[in-house]
C-alpha cells in the first residue's frame, strides 16, 4: 500500500477543506472530478498512480474520473470517495439553476487514517 506523501492534516483541516470543496461543488464552481482530485491532493499527496494503487483503480480510471466524472460509474465513484470517508448521494435539482447538484457527504473517518505504520 502505498505511503501518504504528506503530513497527516487535522481533523479541523480535514473539515475546512471539505466545507470548502462542497460549498464550490454547491455553487457549480468545481464538478466532482475536481473535487475528487482536491481531496486526493490535500488529503493523501498521491500521485494518480499511486492514488490508483490505494483505490484499485488504474491512473487512466483516476485522471478521467478527475477530467470527468461523468466517465465513471456511481460504484466507482463511491469506492474512491470511500477512501475520504464519504459517499455519494442523491440530492434534488433546484430548476431555476442551470446547475446540477451532486452531494457528497462524509461517512467515517477516511480509511488510509487507520493505517499501522
Amino acid at each position: 500500500m502505498p505511503k501518504l506523501k504528506r503530513t497527516p492534516l487535522t481533523p479541523n483541516e480535514r473539515s475546512l477543506i471539505r466545507e470548502r470543496t462542497f460549498e464550490e461543488l454547491e455553487a457549480g464552481k468545481i464538478h466532482l472530478g475536481q473535487a475528487i482530485r482536491r481531496f486526493r491532493l490535500r488529503f493523501t499527496g498521491l500521485n494518480q498512480k499511486q492514488f490508483g494503487k490505494l483505490t484499485g483503480f488504474s491512473a487512466t480510471t483516476i485522471s478521467a474520473i478527475e477530467r470527468d466524472p461523468e466517465s465513471g460509474t456511481v460504484r466507482t465513484i463511491n469506492k474512491i470517495l470511500r477512501k475520504f470517508g464519504m459517499q455519494l448521494t442523491m440530492g434534488m435539482i433546484n430548476r431555476s439553476s442551470e446547475t446540477q447538484r451532486v452531494s457528497v457527504s462524509p461517512t467515517a473517518t477516511p480509511s488510509f487514517y487507520h493505517r499501522s505504520e
